[in-house]
């Protein structure tokens, strides 16, 4: 269990000069000893947090026991006695640490935590600052740990600028004006539907509002509003449904308001708003250091639209897709009635061009959200995101939606397509059978393993929820949805979830997984999904860190996340997650690791013996991919990456 305790306030000691942030061009090692009053070391949560200030700056700790301090008294000596054991480091600095409990108020147990720092360059003199930092805990059993891991966050913005002073005038220094702050952003993804989140302009509903489960009147006004409460949740980039003129009228007895409907991709769509909104939507964002993403379908328009009366053939017009198994009907023929682009065609391909760069010049998004990419070419798709790169610059965005479980299939489009990342379909299905349905942990060892397949799997988007699919909390009705999404926020990738998920939404499918938000109700996942924010934002191995599989049975997996100085043990055991954190150098396991994570160079022969014919099929290419006609026929041997995890059947003929 995860205890949130309560800080009410910060009384500092001493005031710090100003100092812009530094960075050295290099990294170099900091000799760094800690002596904590009653207890033999530093909580290692405390410790990770400082050992960020010092990685954002390019120092690498190098830990003095603390014994070498401790056997001194005066904060003189025990910085000299640091000074003596640092060895070749540049830089010192020494950590004192006391927690004494103060009092008891109103059921709670306040107590205050001492800290105070001394720096210097190797063979100049030091320079001292001191804080005290109130913490109230909420149970009697809390102690000294407890105390000093919960002021961690305070106490590293008050060493970030004693540092900064440090390395000021350093001939190493390079210019950090991008350094911000000693805390890591939220890097997590909510897609609001603008509809169905928050009416913030009732000028604009128009026809059908709240009619028959049809408009509920959302729009940018109403996220704009509602921009506390994605900040408060962990929220680091928003994702907004289509904005664009839409088909607002119902089809085959389906509503409009989704706006995948697209009449005209060049304007916005008058029911949520205006152009000007969707910039200052964007500029509100930045502000708060959030980015915003747009989403473009551009494999169809609605259904009777202007455009397929006033030109007909810039579209396919094969009718329905008649076998999702063939190739050419998945990106020539309609979608469930929506009338398919002929996107080969030149016309076709400038009026879509030229609207998303319209939007690129004019809002400045993060990046787009791409719909539907199994129904596009992948030459259509190289074309295009090549195209938005050269126009929004090399940190452009393009996400694409490859709605399939297999990891292959996802890779070949993310490299045929040219995108920068996509959703991680095949972890999410994965996820739900786990967490959900009750099977093997096992089953997610199975899915990481095949990242060797991606571009760059840390650019996986992952998510739970999403709004073509049954609610997590209908999956998980006699599951764990708590557990999946702590999970969801301690793996590799960037995290994603959608408006509801928070307020507990249930629902299998259109309209009942796409219901309005409801802000002034209890939201029983909301604390869950902003205590998990707040975890990985507080801890690099959770952000960055590689994932090494360490072990996996029918009944548990176990997973290593190793960061520079950091490394998070996540066991899943059953449909429980529990997660430790240790401090450290690993910056050589680091290198390691990742080498193997990203190629699955290192591998060891595998036989498989049994009834001669048959046959193994499996997980991974290298057992067909779940392929029949690929299996292995017995007897057989594989040679299969060393720490990977495999799901195999065997089939008799």
């Amino acid at each position: 269990m995860v205890l949130r305790l309560a800080i009410i306030g910060v009384v500092l000691a001493g005031c710090l000069t100003k100092v812009p942030p530094q960075q050295l061009a290099q990294q170099a090692p900091i000799a760094i000893a800690f002596a904590v009053d009653d207890l033999e070391a530093a909580p290692e949560p405390f410790k990770a947090r400082l050992y960020e200030v010092l990685d954002k700056r390019n120092l690498l700790p190098r830990e003095v026991p603390s014994s070498v301090v401790t056997a001194q008294r005066l904060t003189s000596q025990r910085f000299e006695a640091l000074r003596a054991a640092a060895g070749d480091a540049p830089f010192l600095l020494l950590v004192e640490v006391r927690a004494q409990f103060f009092t008891q108020m109103e059921g709670r147990f306040r107590w205050t935590v001492a800290v105070k720092f001394t720096a210097a360059r190797a063979g100049d003199p030091s320079t001292s600052d001191a804080a005290d930092f109130p913490a109230v805990l909420l149970f009697e059993h809390q102690k000294h740990v407890d105390a000093i891991n919960e002021v961690a966050e305070f106490v590293a913005s008050r060493l970030a600028p004693l540092v900064d002073g440090l390395l000021q005038g350093h001939p190493g220094v390079v210019d950090a004006g991008t350094i911000t702050s000693s805390v890591a952003p939220n890097d997590a993804l909510y897609f609001v539907m603008v509809d169905r989140f928050e009416n913030g302009d009732r000028s604009n509903d128009g026809p059908g509002f709240n009619g028959g489960g049809s408009f509920h009147g959302g729009d940018l006004a109403g996220v704009k509003s509602r921009l506390d409460w994605l900040e408060q949740l962990g929220v680091g980039d928003v994702w907004l449904s289509p904005v664009f003129s839409m088909r607002t009228a119902p089809f085959s007895g389906y509503p409009a308001w989704h706006g995948y409907w697209v009449e005209r991709l060049d304007q916005v769509e008058p029911r949520f708003g205006s152009e000007g909104e969707l910039r200052g939507l964007r500029n509100a964002l930045a502000a708060r250091g959030m980015g915003l993403y747009l989403d473009l379908v551009l494999n169809h328009v609605g259904p009777g639209t202007e455009l397929t009366r006033t030109r007909p053939a810039w579209f396919h017009g094969r009718g329905n897709i008649q076998s999702w198994a063939d190739p050419t009907q998945l990106v020539m023929n309609d979608v469930q009635g929506l009338p398919d682009l002929a996107d080969e065609r030149d016309d076709v391909y400038e009026w879509l061009r030229d609207a998303a760069v319209k939007w690129v010049r004019l809002v400045h998004p993060k990046g787009f959200r791409l719909d539907a990419v199994k129904h596009l070419p992948s030459s259509f798709w190289s074309r295009f995101n090549g195209e938005m790169k050269r126009e929004g610059g090399a940190d452009f965005q393009l996400l694409g939606e490859m709605l399939d479980g297999d990891p292959s299939v996802v890779s070949k489009a993310w490299r045929d397509g040219g995108f920068t990342s996509m959703f991680d379909f095949p972890l999410r299905f994965a996820m739900v059978d786990v967490f959900c349905k009750g099977q093997s942990p096992a089953r997610l060892g199975a899915v990481l393993t095949e990242d060797r397949r991606y571009p760059d799997p840390a650019a996986l988007v992952t998510l739970l929820d999403n709004h073509d699919l049954p609610r997590l909390a209908t999956e998980c009705r006699d599951g764990a949805p708590e557990a999946a999404v702590q999970l969801l926020y301690a793996m590799r990738g960037v995290p994603s979830i959608i408006w509801g998920t928070e307020a507990g939404f249930t629902g299998e499918r259109d309209p009942e997984n796409r219901a309005p938000m409801k802000f002034d109700e209890a939201a029983p996942m909301r604390a869950v999904i902003a205590g998990a924010a707040e975890l990985r934002r507080r801890h690099p191995s959770l952000r960055e860190g590689v994932p090494v599989i360490v072990g996996a049975t029918e009944t548990s997996l176990t997973l290593r996340r190793i960061a520079a100085h950091e490394a998070a043990t996540l066991i899943v055991e059953g449909r429980q997650v529990r997660m430790a954190f240790e401090a450290g150098d690993f910056a050589a396991q680091v290198e390691t690791a990742k080498k193997q994570w990203l190629t699955g160079e290192k591998k060891r022969r595998v036989d498989f013996t049994g009834s001669a014919g048959a046959l193994v099929v499996g997980s991974g290419a290298e057992l067909g991919g779940w392929k029949l006609e690929r299996g292995l026929e017995l007897p057989a041997a594989a040679e299969l990456p060393v720490g990977g995890v495999f799901e195999l059947k065997l089939v008799s003929k």
